[in-house]
């Protein structure tokens, strides 16, 4: 159920012309989300093995990532300014991205024998992910 809000993040745009933000705001809002998101994820991958020798290290990495994306990404919804938005958006793509390379991708090496396993442990989750996200309005 973890896609929802990713999923509802695809009408960002038309929230944030409705808040009346401008066009090349939306558009710098949009590339900076980006490369927050890919520095995330490298980011999650990092942290991810920097914590994996400890007892629930991963899981641990993965809470912390999406407690302060959820935080984030409220605040993120509720802001006025273009400051607010920037900075909210990209601390949200910066730590709620943490979450693929900081534990699913490792946990489903660990469990996959070889590349078909994977490769129909990755369909059937996103399979399951876009239903529910499907099912509940996103």
């Amino acid at each position: 159920f973890g896609g929802i809000p990713w999923d509802m993040m695809s009408f960002v745009l038309l929230l944030l012309q409705w808040r009346g933000f401008t066009k090349e705001q939306i558009v710098s809002l949009q590339f900076a989300k980006g490369l927050s998101g890919m520095c995330g994820s490298y980011l999650g991958g990092y942290l991810g093995d920097a914590f994996s020798y400890h007892p629930r290290g991963r899981p641990y990495v993965v809470i912390c990532g999406k407690l302060i994306g959820m935080v984030s990404l409220g605040m993120f919804l509720h802001a006025k300014s273009y400051h607010q938005a920037f900075l909210w958006t990209n601390l949200l793509y910066l730590t709620a991205t943490w979450t693929p390379a900081a534990a699913i991708r490792p946990i489903c090496a660990e469990l996959a024998m070889d590349s078909s396993e994977r490769a129909q442990i990755v369909a059937m989750w996103l399979l399951i992910e876009k239903c529910s996200a499907a099912i509940f309005g996103a």
